[in-house]
């Protein structure tokens, strides 16, 4: 990894067991799951561009999996990596991980079988059967959101029943991670990065549009709906925001001139001690566009355009990031009964999905939906913007690009019982890495 050779070195000493640790171990700096070490490491040689990171990688695996023969065939002593990870900034390994694996270690044959037992309920039959180790039920767990860094509940019930003496390793864990997020970031180049060094980071524009009486009453859209569920949408981007560093301002219920106006006035603040501005816009929408509260069209590419450098040079090489969960059309994959943020009017104007944000560096914008096509909203909120923040909160810890994110928000989305195809439009020129201030590599 480090070197071709301590690649070979490593590959022809590891056995089946080691295999299975190492990937578990990797799980958090890896989201494509691998199936050998040897595509584990090539995953880590690709989202690692540094060489020392990689090697103190290869090195800190080692140790945890107490393969102290070939840290020794490396020219590395316990003792230099146990120093180097003593320092919380150094470690990429998740606390919780190393967690799990020693529960693992310390289940036997027999309390392997209680415990498929005892999840019979939790767990279908199929997949206790192929569980091999406890590390395979604790994925299972994980795949059910019943085992996370933060959630233990179900993993103390597992060990109240069948190992009691184990309840202390969790009880210590918690103790050590009590009110904090493990934080295991792999560093990247500063000039490959945008600069992510004020605190706050900028400011989280969030724009909710649920009341959508006056168009109903004052100007005849008597099928736009008020759009229930929102409220939640709203919930998780000011939790995951505020948790990545940024000030969140909040406007309800605009018209067409009041998303306008409001945009308008923000792109007139300056930015000098902002490295990032973001905006969230949930309302009704069409092709190319948003709906205010009235009813009243507004191009998203008037709204991002107010960005541009010529009218804000304040945030000129800074990142500009919206978030827009609105249909953009009316056409549907199959027939379901949820909420839509569409509304169909064949007088609202079309504006063609190559002019949504200006030609020039630095812009993304998350579409909750292809051009021409609905999005689905619950009442537990929408579909783009739960998975969004449900990505983000689990991939910031390891430091992970907002470019790779959407990938997996768009594989996730595309899944659901609604599918819809959320598109991710971007001109950045380098990664993106949202991180609160104190935990992000370039500070």
């Amino acid at each position: 990894m480090g070197s071709q050779d301590e690649l070979y070195v490593i590959l022809q000493h590891l056995d089946k067991e080691n295999d299975s640790l190492l990937i578990y171990l990797c799980k958090d700096l890896i989201p494509q799951s691998s199936t050998t070490t040897t595509d584990l490491f090539i995953k880590l040689q690709e989202i690692v561009p540094l060489k020392e990171d990689v090697t103190c990688i290869l090195h800190e695996l080692l140790y945890y999996i107490k393969r102290l023969d070939l840290l020794e065939k490396l020219g590395i002593t316990k003792e230099e990596v146990e120093l180097e990870i003593s320092n919380p900034r150094r470690t990429h390994i998740s606390p919780f991980r190393l967690l799990l694996m020693k529960l693992s270690e310390e289940v036997t044959t027999d309390e392997l079988k209680k415990i498929k037992i005892s999840l019979s309920e939790d767990i279908s039959k199929c997949r206790i059967d192929k569980a091999r180790s406890m590390l395979d039920i604790f994925t299972e767990l994980e795949k059910k959101a019943m085992l996370q860094e933060d959630k233990l509940d179900k993993l103390k019930e597992i060990f109240t029943k069948i190992n009691p003496n184990l309840l202390e390793e969790i009880r210590t864990y918690e103790e050590r991670n009590k009110g904090m997020k493990c934080v295991y970031i792999i560093r990247h180049p500063s000039e490959q990065m945008y600069e992510m060094k004020n605190s706050p980071h900028g400011v989280c524009i969030i724009i909710n549009n649920y009341n959508f009486e006056i168009a109903r009453e004052n100007y005849g859209f008597k099928n736009m709906k008020d759009r229930k569920g929102t409220e939640k949408d709203e919930e998780s981007l000011r939790s995951v925001f505020s948790e990545l560093g940024f000030k969140i301002i909040l406007h309800k219920d605009l018209t067409g001139n009041g998303i306008r106006q409001t945009i308008q006035d923000h792109s007139e603040q300056t930015y000098e001690n902002t490295d990032c501005f973001i905006c969230c816009i949930l309302s009704h929408g069409n092709k190319g566009v948003l709906h205010g509260t009235d009813g009243q069209s507004v191009a998203i590419c008037d709204l991002t355009s107010c960005f541009k450098r010529s009218k804000c040079p304040s945030i000129a090489g800074k990142p500009k990031v919206f978030f827009i969960q609105a249909c953009q059309g009316d056409k549907y994959q199959k027939q379901v009964q949820v909420g839509t943020d569409v509304f169909n009017d064949s007088s609202q104007c079309d504006v063609s999905k190559t002019e949504l944000i200006p030609n020039e560096p630095d812009f993304l914008l998350g579409m909750a939906t292809t051009h021409d096509h609905v999005s689905f909203r619950h009442t537990e909120g929408s579909y783009y913007i739960q998975s969004l923040c449900r990505q983000l909160k689990m991939s910031f810890p390891r430091g992970e690009d907002i470019q790779s994110i959407l990938i997996r928000v768009n594989n996730e989305v595309s899944k659901e019982k609604a599918p819809q195809m959320p598109q991710p439009c971007t001109t950045l020129c380098k990664q993106l890495i949202l991180c609160p201030a104190a935990n992000h590599p370039a500070c």
